[in-house]
C-alpha cells in the first residue's frame, strides 16, 4: 500500500474511533438533549408533580399519590427545590440530570454491544420520551439500569442493591413491576445457593418493603378519580391494549399494517432467553404483569408501553452474568448461516430489535426536531403575555375552565400562585385526582364563566382563561389574547384569555 493511502486510511480510522469513543457520543448526547430540553415546552403531566411539590407538606402529597396512580419519589426529590423557591426550568434540570446519568451507565457500565448502546441512546425513548418530557419515569429508568450496573456485586453488596431497588419501586407502577422481576430471580438465587446471610437478608427485605410502601401509597381512595387507572380492578378491558403496546415500544411512530413487525419481538424473546432460566423468568415475569397491567387497568401511549422495551434492554444487560459462553461457530454456507436464526433464537432476536432500535432513530430526530420547531403545549406563549401586561400581579383574579389545563399556565407564572377553579369551587394550583376534579373535564365553559362572574359578582380584574374560544358576547367578557404558535403535541393546550365585566 502506498504511503498516502496508509496515511489517509490511519485517518479514517482515527475519526471514527474519535466518534465513537464513549466520551465523545456523551458529549454529542448532552449536547443534543440540552438543545432539545431547552426548546420544549413543560405540559400538564410535567408541571402537576413541581406545583404539588411546592404547594404541600407531606401529608398534602400522601392524599395526592393515592389516586394520581404514582408513588411519590419523583416529587420528594423535587420538594427541597421547589419549596425553596428555585426556578421552575430546574424541573427539567433535574430530570436531565438522571436521563444523561441513564447515558453514562449504557456506555460506561453495561454489557450490551456498542452499535446496540448507540441505537438504545439517540432512540426515541432515550433521547426525546424519557428524557426531554419532564416525567418520574427517566428517574426509575436511572435507578434499575444502576442496579444492572452493580449486579454482578449483588451478593457483595446486598443491602445497597436492596436499597436502589427500593427506590425504584417506588417511582411510578412499571418500574416496580420491573423490580418485582428483579426480587423474585434475587430470592430464587438466595434459596438455590443458600445465600442467608443476614446482610442479603437485609437487601432482600428492602425490595420487598419498597413494594409494600408503593402498594400502601397508591391505594385509592373512595374519592378516586373516574377514570381508567382507578376504576376498579377488571372494570375495564383495553382490547387493543396488547397490540398496541407492542407497536409504541417497538416501532414508536409506525402507524400502519407495518406494526405487525412490533409483535415479533415479544414472542422471539421468550424464545432467546429460553436456554438462560433466570432471565427467562424475569422476562416471562415482567411481560405479563405489564401487559396484564395496560389491559386491564392503564395504559395511554408511547410513556407506557415503553417499559416493554426497558424490560428488553434490562434483561440483555444482566443476561451475561447467567449465561454459559457458547463456542464461536463457523458457518460454511449461506444455507447454514440463514439456519442459524432458527438454531439461536437470540441472534433472531437481535436483529429484530436492531431494526426496531433503527426505527426508533429516525422517530427520535423526527420529534425531537419538532419539538424544536413547533409548540410542546401553547401555555408558555399564554403565560408570557399575562406576565408581560402584569396580570399575574394579585389584584387579578385569574380563573379557568378546566383545572387540568389552566395548571400548565400557572406553572410559569413568577408572583400568582393558585387559579380559581369554579368547577372545584376553590383556589388551587396542582391537581388531587379525585372524583370532582375528573368530572370537571366535562362542565360548559359557559357555565364556569357564570359562576365566576356570580362567586366575584362586583368586582373587578376577572381574567378567565379557557382552552375553548367563547361565543360573540362583548356585554359580559372581552377577549385579551389567544395563543397562536402551532401545537404538535399536547393540542387542547391551546388557550383564550378574556376579562369578565
Amino acid at each position: 500500500m502506498s504511503e498516502p493511502k496508509h496515511l489517509m486510511k490511519n485517518i479514517v480510522r482515527k475519526i471514527f474511533q474519535i466518534l465513537f469513543s464513549n466520551y465523545f457520543l456523551l458529549i454529542a448526547y448532552i449536547a443534543i438533549v440540552s438543545v432539545v430540553s431547552y426548546n420544549h415546552e413543560a405540559w400538564r403531566d410535567e408541571v402537576d408533580p413541581w406545583l404539588l411539590a411546592r404547594d404541600v407538606d407531606l401529608p398534602g402529597l400522601y392524599r395526592y399519590t393515592r389516586n394520581s396512580g404514582h408513588p411519590g419519589l419523583w416529587h420528594i426529590i423535587l420538594i427541597p427545590f421547589a419549596k425553596l423557591g428555585f426556578p421552575n426550568f430546574t424541573l427539567s434540570i433535574v430530570h436531565l440530570s438522571f436521563a444523561i446519568s441513564t447515558a453514562y451507565l449504557f456506555l460506561f457500565r453495561s454489557t450490551l454491544k456498542k452499535y446496540m448502546v448507540v441505537l438504545l441512546l439517540f432512540g426515541y425513548y432515550f433521547l426525546f420520551e424519557y428524557v426531554v418530557v419532564s416525567r418520574n419515569y427517566a428517574l426509575s429508568i436511572f435507578l434499575l439500569f444502576t442496579v444492572a450496573a452493580i449486579y454482578e456485586k449483588r451478593f457483595i453488596n446486598p443491602i445497597l442493591f436492596g436499597f436502589i431497588l427500593f427506590l425504584s419501586a417506588n417511582c411510578n407502577i412499571y418500574a416496580t413491576i420491573i423490580t418485582s422481576g428483579i426480587g423474585l430471580i434475587y430470592f430464587i438465587e438466595i434459596i438455590e445457593q443458600k445465600k442467608y446471610e443476614s446482610k442479603v437478608l437485609v437487601g432482600l427485605s428492602l425490595i420487598i418493603l419498597g413494594g409494600v410502601v408503593c402498594i400502601l401509597q397508591v391505594l385509592p381512595s373512595a374519592d378516586r378519580q373516574t377514570s381508567p387507572t382507578n376504576s376498579g380492578m377488571f372494570h375495564m378491558v383495553n382490547s387493543m391494549a396488547l397490540p398496541l403496546s407492542m407497536a409504541y415500544s417497538f416501532l414508536p411512530g409506525i402507524v400502519s399494517k407495518r406494526i405487525y413487525w412490533s409483535f415479533l419481538v415479544i414472542p422471539v424473546g421468550f424464545f432467546a432467553f429460553f436456554h438462560v432460566k433466570k432471565i427467562f423468568i424475569f422476562f416471562t415475569w415482567v411481560i405479563l404483569l405489564l401487559l396484564f397491567f395496560y389491559t386491564f387497568i392503564f395504559m395511554n401511549g408511547h410513556r407506557h408501553a415503553g417499559f416493554l422495551l426497558i424490560t428488553i434492554v434490562l434483561a440483555l444487560w444482566i443476561k451475561p452474568y447467567y449465561d454459559t459462553p457458547r463456542k464461536e461457530v463457523i458457518y460454511d454456507s449461506l444455507l447454514d448461516f440463514c439456519m442459524s436464526f432458527i438454531k439461536q433464537p437470540e441472534k433472531l432476536f437481535n436483529l429484530i430489535l436492531t431494526i426496531s432500535l433503527i426505527v426508533s432513530v429516525r422517530f427520535s430526530f423526527q420529534e425531537s426536531l419538532k419539538d424544536i420547531r413547533y409548540s410542546y403545549s401553547n401555555a408558555k406563549e399564554m403565560s408570557e403575555f399575562i406576565l408581560e401586561n402584569g396580570y399575574d400581579n394579585d389584584k387579578f383574579i385569574i380563573s379557568t375552565h378546566k383545572p387540568d389545563n389552566g395548571k400548565t399556565v400557572l406553572y410559569f407564572l413568577k408572583n400568582k400562585k393558585s387559579f380559581y377553579y369554579p368547577s372545584l369551587d376553590s383556589f388551587g394550583s396542582h391537581m388531587w385526582w379525585d372524583k370532582k376534579m375528573s368530572e370537571s373535564a366535562a362542565l360548559k365553559v359557559e357555565d364556569m364563566v357564570t359562576k365566576t362572574r356570580s362567586e366575584f359578582i362586583g368586582k373587578e380584574n376577572i381574567l378567565f382563561l379557557s382552552d375553548t374560544e367563547l361565543g360573540e358576547d362583548k356585554d359580559h367578557y372581552d377577549l385579551l389574547y389567544f395563543t397562536k404558535k402551532r401545537i404538535e403535541f399536547i393540542k387542547d393546550e391551546n388557550f383564550f384569555l378574556y376579562k369578565l365585566k
